[in-house]
């Protein structure tokens, strides 16, 4: 009897082995077929190779002076990876496109024609020819693009660009260049002879959004009453000339032809100080009393140095 037991338990270990190995080679089969798939997108299958294993890989190579691999996490970096993957009689092949960066970081701007009033409802305004300009920390180098140049780079995230060398960076050369001038902090005054200029008319108040911000700039050509309302708060503000205006969200703001109010972006930038004065509006008028309590208790005075809020762009080369 207690043979025949033993036999029942060695056929139904046996059998549940069997079993396994039939559940992962099914389990590899699927692996290898939705690898297949993705190879049409060009996705690397995490089961076969993992951003770490790249990352191991990575620190294995020698490369050129001047030239480091990505340092970014490992989210990051697999935005940054360009895979190139087809199939070899019975291999599937990998070959990982990993940008080379360069030391010098970059910072990034927008360029947005601000205009200035001339007379009556005349305003006058710098013409650009590109969207973008990036320049060094020292302002010594630059290169301008537009938006479709922006696009053709890569994003490890919001806030940071990887893009190909294949624009020329300039050196920087006092009054040749109306944008870079403007921009250098020598520069004191307007360069007439180097920037365009155009003529704009305005009847009623010109709204510029900023980008990534609940703040816009306004150009009035005569005195606005801006109403904001904040839940049962109401104020009013009067604008004159030019400035910025920062909405937070749950209010909204009416002019005679404009009604604002914010959506969902909530982020801040680490630029210096402005020029123009940021209009007077309570920020703390829509806090409830618990709100407002939790908010003193907030530690502002310990020091962080883990939030950072420019956006960053880095020439690169690609080497496979």
């Amino acid at each position: 009897m207690q043979s025949q037991l033993d036999s029942v338990l060695m056929i139904n270990e046996n059998n549940w082995q069997i079993q396994r190995g039939l559940d992962e080679c099914q389990h590899t089969f699927e692996i290898l077929v939705d690898a297949f798939l993705h190879v049409q997108d060009g996705v690397i299958q995490p089961q076969l190779i993992t951003i770490a294993k790249v990352k191991d890989m990575m620190k294995e190579e020698s490369l050129p002076d001047g030239l480091d691999l990505p340092s970014f996490p490992s989210l990051e970096l697999s935005r940054l990876i360009t895979p190139v993957i087809f199939s070899k009689d019975t291999y599937l092949v990998y070959v990982l496109q990993i940008p080379l960066l360069q030391s010098t970081v970059y910072q990034l701007y927008k360029m947005q024609p601000f205009p200035i009033k001339q007379q009556d409802n005349v305003f006058v305004y710098i013409e650009t020819k590109k969207d973008f300009i990036f320049v060094d920390a020292m302002r010594h180098k630059y290169c301008k693009m537009n938006y479709q140049d922006l696009q053709d780079c890569l994003t490890s995230n919001e806030f940071n660009y990887v893009c190909q060398k294949t624009l020329p960076i300039l050196t920087y050369i006092p009054n040749e260049d109306c944008e870079t001038t403007l921009i250098h902090p020598s520069t004191n005054s307007l360069p007439n002879m180097v920037c365009e200029q155009g003529l704009l008319y305005l009847d009623h108040t010109y709204w510029i959004p900023s980008h990534l911000s609940n703040e816009l700039l306004y150009v009035t050509p005569k005195t606005e009453v801006f109403t904001v309302l904040c839940g049962s708060s109401k104020f009013q503000l009067t604008f004159q000339n030019r400035g910025r205006l920062y909405l937070p969200p749950r209010y909204k703001g009416y002019s005679t032809h404009s009604t604002l109010y914010a959506l969902y972006i909530l982020v801040q930038n680490n630029s210096k100080d402005v020029v123009l004065p940021l209009a007077p509006v309570d920020l703390d008028c829509c806090l409830t009393e618990y709100e407002r309590d939790q908010l003193h208790k907030i530690p502002l005075q310990k020091p962080v140095t883990n939030i950072v809020f420019c956006r960053r762009i880095e020439s690169r080369q690609c080497e496979d």
